[in-house]
């Protein structure tokens, strides 16, 4: 699994790929999606033959549950996405969300909501691009435009109070010194998140210029939030995408062309995997995407081919990372979608992936969906139509969500039956986050808005609010 750099047009994109009715071949649809990515991230079985399907098929969630209600009651004309009615619909149920707060932007500001104190405002100058709620739930660390050109890191506790910058214009043009471009204007944090057990955030930048193009610096560093003390793990160039293990221990830093593992004080820094740089077909590079496992013992990642358009399709290889310091190995391979059209997605116990595979003539632009283990055995083929788009997991990877057809319908499965409706109306979704294994967050079209809705798998539903467009960044603790 690879990350082909991404931005706020992200969000349009989306967007515009729900409302497409008639595609040209999947170079078309190529072409779309590099042009959006280019702008600019959204964590077994019996041994078997990776070439050998399965005969089954996937099972809807609510095949064992009570009839699904969503929590908006929508009217789509066929022809017509942009057209709706909603009314809300309150959960039946007393204990529904009640131990949820979310934290979500709208109009640039963050907005937080729970069943107990409903929404509420906590900062009102606006700016707010990115949010991440702490893990302990007292803290939302954001990002916030200072100009045209300039980001900041900002802190605000969970109640609204204690508003504080942490990482400021001057701090972060600090960074980079000598290998920052001359022509530069800005330097802003592009990745951050909270490094896990700790109050520190790390983060590392790209550098921006006056067309509002940016070069990645590609580096890695940390915020204390209490004292303000910055360290830089990584120098400018030297590192890539970060991800942190569950227990906090350590980093798996991925480049262009290798994985890395990385204590968490920043010693001893060794390479776990080396690739060939993939070509990308744009201005932009392709880093792979390593998924650290449960227990934080091993890494596992899908690697693209170093052409992702040959003909015929080379093969996507899977690999297993062991922290122990044992070399990484190949476990296995799949014939896969080119990454810039879709990834391979792994499970949260990363004992499955979901993948696309392209299926008939290139003109008709269609895929087909296989769920298989992490090492590309039992294939075990889901959907096929025109446009499919993966949609991920539930965090005890049992069910999948996809959207599929021309007008994007949302769909649920597991193992068993074929998938269904993921609600009553599912049309118009455009993300979706799990806030455990019943429960998930959606961001749904309402007109030329969004709405921001909790659902259910047992049928009950909150619209959390009503957010204008373009679609925003929400985070939940539980």
């Amino acid at each position: 699994m690879g990350v082909y750099e991404t931005c706020e047009t992200d969000t349009h994109l989306s967007i515009l790929i729900m409302k497409i009715k008639k595609v040209s071949g999947v170079i078309f649809a190529f072409l779309i999606i590099s042009t959006f990515y280019a702008c600019e991230e959204i964590e077994a079985g019996e041994i078997g033959s990776p070439s050998e399907p399965v005969n089954q098929s996937i099972d809807s969630a609510g095949q064992d549950l009570p009839k699904q209600e969503i929590g908006i009651t929508v009217t789509v004309p066929p022809d017509d996405i942009g057209q709706i009615q909603v009314q809300p619909i309150q959960s039946s149920s007393v204990n529904f969300a009640k131990e949820i707060q979310i934290a979500y932007i709208k109009d640039k500001n963050i907005w937080t909501w729970s069943r107990e104190n409903g929404n509420q405002q906590l900062t009102f100058s606006g700016g707010v691009d990115q949010i991440k709620i702490h893990p302990d739930g007292q803290l939302i660390a954001y990002l916030k435009q200072a100009d045209d050109f300039h980001g900041e890191l900002w802190i605000i506790d969970f109640n609204g109070q204690n508003e504080r910058r942490v990482l400021g214009v001057f701090e972060l043009d600090q960074l980079g010194s000598g290998a920052r471009d001359p022509n530069s204007v800005a330097i802003n944090p592009y990745q951050f998140n909270w490094i896990p057990g700790t109050r520190k955030i790390a983060f590392n930048t790209r550098q921006v210029f006056q067309d509002s193009s940016f070069i990645r610096l590609d580096d890695l560093n940390w915020v204390d939030i209490d004292s303000l003390e910055r360290r830089t793990i990584i120098p400018p160039f030297q590192g890539g995408n970060f991800r942190y293990s569950q227990n906090g221990a350590f980093i798996a830093v991925a480049t262009p062309s290798e994985i890395s593992l990385i204590p968490a004080d920043g010693s001893d820094r060794k390479i776990a995997l080396e690739y060939e740089q993939v070509i990308s077909y744009s201005e932009q590079k392709y880093y792979a995407d390593p998924i650290w496992s449960p227990d934080s013992k091993s890494l596992y990642v899908a690697i693209s081919p170093v052409d992702p358009l040959a003909e015929p399709r080379n093969p996507t290889t899977l690999w297993e990372i062991p922290v122990s310091g044992e070399k990484a190995f190949q476990i296995g391979s799949i014939i896969a979608q080119p990454f810039i059209s879709s990834e391979v997605i792994y499970s949260p116990d990363v004992q499955k992936i979901m993948f696309l595979r392209e299926t008939g003539h290139p003109s008709e632009n269609r895929s087909e969906l296989f769920i298989a283990n992490n090492d590309g055995t039992e294939e075990l083929p889901v959907q096929k139509d025109k446009f499919i788009q993966l949609l991920g997991w539930s965090p005890d990877s049992n069910l999948i969500v996809f959207k599929q057809g021309e007008n994007w319908e949302a769909r649920i499965g597991r193992i068993g039956n074929p998938p269904e409706p993921l609600l009553e109306d599912s049309f118009g979704i455009f993300n979706i986050k799990w806030v455990n294994t019943d429960t998930f967050l959606i961001l749904k079209e309402y007109g030329d808005n969004f709405l921001l809705v909790l659902n259910s798998l047992k049928g009950e539903s909150i619209i959390v609010d009503e957010i204008p467009a373009p679609p925003t960044d929400f985070d939940f603790i539980n």
